[in-house]
């Protein structure tokens, strides 16, 4: 039998192109493996599908067992006879007879189903007994009964370390635990394999990973489908290379590519490039005064804004370009300029940075010294009624022992001022009080306090409750949804060590506190991309990003541990 079949294929302009050949044989197989005459992949399309032989005025049509066609868009039948013009449609794949040129017995149109589901191509891979020499014969059924006691049963229910090689896991197992699951386990394949053929289930990836959280928050999780897939259907063991993580960037684009979720408040992201990936959005820290007592209290609430539109509000006054200049301000050791390592340590992480205290960062520059006569007397850091009451006793002393604050030697005075300027002929707690309160106004809204901080003056008697300074909060991680090695990028093109951070951080020319000096996607994609180039260093979308954040960051306290097994029940519950 000599058949004709012209394969139609479309072109990317809507063209048709055919392109023949040409079948001789006793029978034309159909299916989806791949010694199938015509292979065909989808849904319900199993090995071998059907079969064509030659009839006297066309085709006969044979279906395996459990295998179905529709023809002309009829009910699906197992057998037919077929004819010029007729079409048979297997899983979105068409097969349509036409006029046999001269020399062929029949000819037909091939039109392959290209939108198959990658589940799909499975099918194409299943091999039966029929496909082997053993046959469904006496001989097969034993050899498949030794095979399961051997090679299965056995294993499972003995101790593993006592049996033969040949009758261990390793002729099924499909390749080693990963070292991290073969430290933590062992040999015990129960800890994982709860139950004879059945799936680990989500539950015994929670009893170690208890603190895994969720990719996101509910609702959105259920929304998206996310709560419903197993640890295990990305996460595959016993698989070599032994590496569990995906590191594909499809994973991500495929939903975030175009999210349409109803709680949806994400850009679009389908790549890691210029009109790809939007502008970053930072993570800020912002105060709200709550009143309470005389004063107020603040209350710090996590916000999220674009770099062109972020302020920072962390309260303190700190210009950079005045710290970096230097004809301003110079290191105390060296006389040269501060680096940016004076003050911004790294972690060992190499992602955070130390924070940044008084004590460690500022008092070797910034003392806090407020009376010359006691010049190895300072304030303390921190309080405002703990510094009032450490001037009041300093000042009370002072007064009560005429020799306490006496200099060691006379200082030359200027002409018409008097010698000791802070006579006084009132009571000693009198005069403690009213230089106590002069000085707090220099430290709290004139020198000292104030040069750094927001001070706020409340109209009150009280000199206790009448200065309050505005606590500061520096923001720890302005990207807390993202990863960032500091330590590999301290070295650039061009430039290392400090010079490498101010290609990112414009430092020297920011005048305020305020500004967030962190630099958007543009600056990252002039050396990134997410394909590989000669010109740029690929990074991928886990690169930056952990497909399971820290519980904070996922904005819940619920981990994976609670949600994966609230949802391993529901399934077992259907």
């Amino acid at each position: 039998m000599q058949i004709l079949i012209r394969e139609v294929t479309k072109t990317s302009d809507g063209r048709s192109e055919f392109r023949d050949r040409e079948f001789d044989g006793d029978a034309l197989t159909i299916g989806a493996a791949p010694d199938q005459s015509i292979q065909v992949i989808g849904h319900g399309v199993i090995g071998h599908h059907a079969t064509l032989t030659k009839s006297r005025d066309g085709l006969n049509l044979r279906c395996e067992r459990g295998a179905k066609v529709q023809i002309d868009e009829d009910a699906e039948v197992s057998r037919a006879r077929l004819s010029v013009g007729n079409t048979i449609d297997i899983a979105g794949s068409r097969l349509t007879l036409f006029d046999a040129p001269a020399g062929f017995d029949a000819a037909l149109t091939l039109e392959i189903n290209t939108d198959v589901e990658a589940s799909d191509f499975e099918a194409a891979f299943v091999t039966d007994l029929e496909q082997t020499w053993l046959g469904k014969r006496s001989p097969a059924w034993w050899l498949t009964l030794a095979v399961i006691a051997l090679g299965l049963l056995i294993p499972w229910y003995l101790p593993r370390d006592s049996l033969p090689e040949f009758m261990s896991d390793a002729l099924w197992s499909s390749g080693p635990l990963l070292p991290a699951h073969s430290v933590a386990i062992g040999n015990d394949c129960r800890a994982c394999h709860k139950e004879p053929f059945r799936r680990v289930r989500d539950t015994e990836c929670v009893s170690c990973h208890a603190s895994m959280t969720d990719h996101a928050s509910e609702p959105l999780l259920s929304e998206v489908g996310l709560a419903e897939i197993r640890c295990a259907a990305c996460h595959k063991e016993h698989n070599e290379p032994i590496h569990m993580t995906i590191t594909a960037d499809a994973l991500c684009t495929d939903c975030h590519g175009e999210p349409d979720w109803s709680h949806n408040q994400l850009a679009a992201v389908s790549g890691f490039g210029p009109m790809v990936h939007p502008s970053f959005a930072v993570d800020l820290l912002v105060a709200e005064p709550v009143a309470r007592g005389t004063g107020f209290v603040y209350d710090w609430k996590p916000q999220t804004s674009f770099l062109d539109e972020a302020v920072d509000q962390s309260n303190l006054k700190y210009p950079h370009d005045v710290h970096l200049d230097v004809d301003k301000v110079q290191n105390l050791s060296t006389g040269e300029a501060l680096d940016c390592h004076d003050c911004h340590t790294l972690s060992p992480d190499d992602e955070h940075f130390e924070t940044i205290t008084m004590e460690r960062h500022c008092r070797s520059c910034h003392d806090l010294k407020f009376d010359r006569r006691a010049p190895d007397r300072e304030l303390p850091h921190g309080d405002p009624a703990e510094v009032v009451l450490t001037m009041e006793g300093h000042y009370t002393r002072m007064y009560a022992d005429p020799n306490a604050g006496k200099p060691d030697r006379d200082r030359r005075r200027l002409p018409g001022r008097s010698v000791d300027r802070d006579r006084c002929t009132d009571p000693i707690h009198i005069c403690a009080q009213r230089r106590t309160a002069q000085e707090a106004e220099n430290q709290f809204t004139k020198r000292g306090c104030v040069t750094c901080h927001e001070v706020t003056v409340h109209d009150s008697d009280d000199l206790l409750a009448r200065y309050q300074v505005v606590p500061v909060r520096l923001t720890p991680d302005f990207f807390v949804v993202a990863d960032f090695d500091h330590r590999a990028h301290l070295t650039q093109e061009g430039a290392s060590g400090d010079a490498a951070c101010r290609l990112c951080h414009g430092a020297e020319e920011s005048t305020s506190s305020q500004d967030v000096l962190m630099p958007d996607v543009d600056q990252c994609t002039s050396c990134h991309s997410d394909h590989r180039s000669n010109q740029l260093i690929p990074l991928h979308c886990v690169d930056c990003h952990a497909f399971h954040p820290d519980a904070h960051y996922a904005g819940t306290s619920t981990g994976r541990g609670r949600s994966a097994i609230v949802a391993t029940q529901r399934r077992q519950a259907e």
